[in-house]
């Protein structure tokens, strides 16, 4: 009880020295600055404030409204929730003050220093700002303001901050999803302004933007379960088709490397042979460079080159996880109609896929024939089918 009359005792006396006149107030605060001001919830509409010092004051939930406040300090004081509904706020010195919540809807901030203030949820509807210090301290910059066109801060900084953590850190591949997750995230808010801040290494990672005009009930525990789930799902998916994509370029790089061995053996045999005729004495007729290669190569046959080159064509356009579910089922229904055989190298063929050897799959599915290839046609399996088709090479 005597905590609670020693601090109403301080409020009234507080209240009375503002009573007396800002300069009054201040030369008081300026031979007492042990004294801490705590005045929540205060009523100041309409109160003519110029110049006031409330440095590190308490005033959450304070009503300013209409309030006459230019030049005063308001340096790491608490405003959160307050209300600063058309605050003539010219010139204020509010850097490092707490603004959460607080509703500065038509108040003006021509001069004003907001640097390192903070803004979670504040309001700044129809605010008249052309320069302020907001980005830097006014302190250490004086003539380099934050400028702005009209309507252009309430832009730029308006609206409440949305956060969403990455599940397990960020992670390099996250970088590629991001478009992703920046259009799901204005699809969700369609015909809400939305400013991304950017990646936040604060802390956990995360992914930091804002929105203008939202409720913040239940919204930000919902969304970040939505992007939990869609970060997860995403990884996966593109750290599939990277690796089907590197797996075509692994075996497009054997190739070359393969072409490149035979051209080396080949020039070194045609120099072994000058002077007993063209080029074409040492491999006969049209000179046919990649066939020539792997017919020459470590046991391979012209027939792979012509299917390597199909396979990688396939490969670009083709979604192999589907691919692979129609042999699957092509299979079965070659099974029912008791062409084991086909069933057999459609079999053998799927297999052939999953290890990354397109190529082989395509041999295999070639003697599957003509049967499986109607079979595929029969049932539906239109990217089996394409496959079939190609290896069997009709047009």
């Amino acid at each position: 009880m005597p905590t609670n009359r020693k601090a109403r005792n301080r409020r009234k006396e507080i209240i009375r020295r503002l009573d007396k006149g800002t300069d009054d107030f201040n030369s008081w605060r300026e031979h007492n600055p042990r004294v801490y001001i705590e005045l929540e919830a205060h009523d100041f509409r309409g109160r003519d404030l110029r110049g006031v010092n409330f440095r590190a004051a308490k005033l959450k939930k304070a009503d300013f409204s209409s309030a006459t406040l230019h030049n005063a300090d308001f340096r790491g004081a608490n405003l959160n929730d307050a209300k600063l509904v058309q605050a003539e706020l010219t010139g204020a010195d509010m850097s490092q003050t707490r603004l959460a919540g607080a509703d500065l809807t038509r108040a003006i901030l021509d001069g004003a220093n907001l640097y390192a203030t903070i803004r979670d949820g504040w309001k700044i509807n129809e605010v008249v700002c052309q320069h302020c210090w907001i980005t830097r301290d006014r302190n250490q910059f004086p003539e380099e303001p934050d400028r702005f066109e009209k309507g252009e801060f309430e832009i730029a900084h308006g609206g409440r901050r949305i956060r969403v953590k990455f599940p397990n850190g960020f992670q390099p591949i996250d970088l590629l999803a991001l478009p992703y997750h920046a259009r799901n995230i204005l699809d969700r808010y369609a015909g809400k302004r939305i400013i991304f801040v950017g990646l936040s290494t604060v802390g956990e990672a995360s992914l930091e933007f804002r929105v203008e005009d939202i409720e913040s009930s239940g919204l930000d525990l919902e969304l970040q379960e939505q992007f939990t789930d869609s970060v997860v799902d995403v990884r996966r998916n593109t750290e599939a088709h990277l690796r089907a994509l590197l797996e075509v370029r692994e075996e497009q790089t054997r190739d070359q490397r393969r072409t490149i061995g035979v051209l080396s053996r080949i020039l070194e045999q045609e120099s072994q042979y000058r002077g007993r005729g063209d080029f074409n004495f040492l491999i006969g007729g049209d000179v046919n460079l990649a066939g020539a290669a792997r017919a020459l190569g470590r046991g391979a046959s012209a027939d792979e080159v012509s299917y390597l080159s199909v396979w990688n064509e396939l490969a670009s356009s083709v979604d192999m996880e589907k691919l692979s579910m129609q042999l699957g089922v092509l299979k079965k229904a070659l099974e029912d109609q008791s062409m084991t055989e086909q069933a057999r190298q459609v079999s053998v063929a799927e297999q052939e896929i999953a290890r990354g050897n397109g190529a082989k799959a395509l041999q295999y599915l070639k003697k599957a024939g003509h049967w499986a290839f109607k079979a595929a046609t029969d049932i539906g399996a239109e990217v089996a089918a394409s496959a079939i088709k190609q290896s069997l090479g009709i047009s």
